[in-house]
């Protein structure tokens, strides 16, 4: 592991302190002003193992107490459309979701949707094969694990074969698309309505294939607060894991995260200007050596 990994999570988490304040000073001054608006988190997980069961409940336990669970294909808020309103996901369908979060999403009343790779069941991840990725070695759902999934479990297609949709072919994202949706269909008995894109990749052409193929929501990773407008197709995802410190969660559950798309504008930007004044320099460099090795020959 990288020796900046703890410094960059604890810049992060202090930039979301920042941002969660920001955020609560402006929910307080619409609320003075008799104008609430309600705040909508899609959160996604991956995988859940067994000894990180007794955190992701905590975790859960935190959520009731904090906001209001909302299906991951609700269409309108609940009591008043007031507060803070949580979704919970899952990509990729590993077993050890079902194992050890379903039954604590169930025992809290909580719905999910899990995101599952059409083409891969039963199996370990192929996208992950031969890497050191800590989930390459976790089973996925099988077909009688769907089937056994309780109702309040939606399942939504992950695409067929886990690929970036936005590098294919036109004919081959609707393959992806709209053969994935129809055997989760064929195996649960179920309406496959809700996409995640793999990889979080996605553009204009798969969303309108999407919307094509029948999906009625197209959930990414990016960490923006979901917002459930009429007629939108994206939505924005946090990332989180039961590994998360405490801090850490609560801040994504109330959407504090919010601000990493525009810090990667930002530091993209910043690191391509360091990039030019470092040309700048050698450039300017390399002239005055010429410049120099010139007077020298002259004398």
């Amino acid at each position: 592991m990288s020796r900046l990994w703890l410094p960059v999570r604890l810049l992060a988490l202090a930039a979301s302190l920042i941002c969660w304040t920001v955020l609560w000073l402006v929910a307080r001054l619409r609320t003075l002003l008799g104008r609430p608006r309600p705040r909508c988190v899609a959160l996604y997980y991956h995988a859940v193992r067994t000894d990180e069961r007794e955190s992701f409940a905590w975790q859960m336990e935190e959520l009731l107490r904090l906001a209001r669970p909302l299906a991951a294909d609700a269409t309108e808020l609940p009591d008043g459309g007031d507060g803070l309103y949580a979704m919970v996901t899952f990509d990729d369908g590993f077993r050890c979701v079902a194992e050890n979060a379903v039954p604590e999403l169930v025992r809290r009343g909580i719905p999910a949707a899990l995101f599952v790779t059409a083409g891969c069941l039963g199996g370990t991840p192929p996208w992950l094969a031969g890497g050191s990725h800590p989930d390459a070695g976790e089973r996925l759902l099988d077909v009688d694990d769907l089937r056994l999934l309780p109702r309040d479990i939606r399942v939504g297609s992950h695409s067929l074969d886990h690929v970036r949709l936005s590098s294919l072919h036109e004919d081959e994202i609707r393959r992806q698309l709209i053969e994935s949706r129809a055997r989760l269909e064929h195996i649960t008995g179920r309406p496959v309505e809700l996409l995640s894109a793999p990889h979080g990749d996605y553009n204009v052409r798969v969303l309108d294939l999407a919307r094509e193929a029948g999906y009625s929501r197209v959930f990414t990773v990016s960490p923006e607060l979901a917002c459930l407008d009429e007629g939108r197709l994206c939505y924005g995802r946090f990332p989180v894991s039961p590994r998360d410190w405490r801090i850490e969660f609560r801040l994504k559950l109330r959407g504090a995260y919010c601000w990493l798309p525009a810090g990667s504008v930002l530091k993209r930007r910043l690191y391509d200007w360091l990039e030019r004044r470092r040309a700048r320099r050698a450039a300017k460099a390399g002239r005055m050596g010429r410049t120099g090795a010139c007077s020298g020959k002259s004398t």
